[in-house]
């Protein structure tokens, strides 16, 4: 990269995209390693295509909250990465049967892709490049100060980050018979509000497939922070889209901070069950259709939880 300014690299259609066995595809890139601020990356207004322009990792959040980033202007929000998880169709269409191979990062948590595999945690790779959702048209900055240590050059890989934030956060996943069908984190977040919060709320991206979401002032989000500290008295509203009917799975995929202790329960307000959902995972039936007030995640203890018994 000369810029932060993304570069799409297509590779011969015969090469395999087997996730459990890759067939590597050699790149070049040529000439002297940026070093420096680079401050004339333009941005138009909604999705941008960028890259990290460094011989070095980056923090992502460092990049989100930088003050240029976050300008009146420009308000950066949430960054997508395409995770070529789940390869297209071998018949030449590029459908990826309904689901998304967009992983989603912002200042509260990452998701994985709709696809599968792994959630950003934050490191941007030498060479990684990402969609950024911006309110207006700028200029992005990249500043030394973003720079990480060398790594070993794996996307996504663990390390500290140079921003320490109070976060206690759940991921919960939706499946069916068929499909893994999306992610999407909640989060008690030092700084964050119960209203919109743009640089740690993140949009639903994408609605193809069957989804659940939670909603901010009826809008629906993938990722949303709330504010410290945490009462267990909070609700949380969950929305599903159905695009299909039949049998669905909601689930906790991971949890941190408090939520290693604390109970979680899933309320379904359509059948009036309260559900364990830290005990085990919740399978329902639900006709097509979008129900934004369906479910809640409700933290208090009820007089009696059910574990509801699917029947085929």
């Amino acid at each position: 990269f000369t810029t932060g300014k993304g570069i799409l690299i297509r590779t011969p259609n015969n090469w395999t995209s087997d996730v459990n066995n890759p067939m590597p595809y050699p790149g070049e890139f040529k000439g002297v390693p940026n070093n420096g601020d680079i401050t004339n990356v333009s941005l138009t207004a909604g999705y941008n295509f960028l890259g990290n322009p460094y011989a070095s990792p980056i923090d992502a959040t460092s990049f989100l909250t930088n003050a240029n980033n976050q300008g009146a202007t420009v308000g950066m929000t949430t960054m997508y990465f395409w995770t070529h998880y789940l390869a297209a169709d071998a018949s030449g269409s590029y459908a990826y049967n309904g689901t998304s191979n967009y992983a989603t990062f912002n200042g509260a948590a990452g998701i994985a892709a709709t696809a599968g595999g792994q959630e950003p945690d934050g490191i941007i790779q030498v060479g990684q490049g990402f969609l950024v959702d911006v309110n207006a048209a700028g200029n992005a900055e990249f500043t030394n100060s973003m720079r990480l240590s060398a790594s070993n050059g794996q996307f996504f890989k663990s390390t500290n980050q140079t921003t320490t934030i109070e976060k206690h956060r759940m991921w919960l996943g939706l499946t069916s018979p068929q499909y893994n069908h999306n992610q999407i984190a909640v989060g008690y977040i030092g700084g964050a509000t119960n209203d919109l919060d743009p640089t740690l709320d993140a949009k639903l991206f994408g609605e193809s497939n069957s989804v659940i979401y939670s909603t901010i002032n009826s809008s629906k989000y993938v990722i949303q922070s709330r504010a410290l500290p945490f009462t267990s008295s909070d609700i949380v509203p969950l929305g599903f889209i159905a695009h299909t009917a039949g049998q669905y799975t909601i689930s906790i995929n991971k949890v941190d901070g408090l939520f290693n202790s604390q109970d979680i329960y899933l309320k379904d307000n359509l059948l009036n069950i309260i559900h364990d959902i830290k005990a085990s995972a919740y399978t329902y039936v639900s006709d097509i259709g979008q129900f934004d007030s369906r479910f809640e995640i409700v933290y208090a203890a009820p007089l009696a939880v059910e574990i509801p018994t699917f029947n085929e």
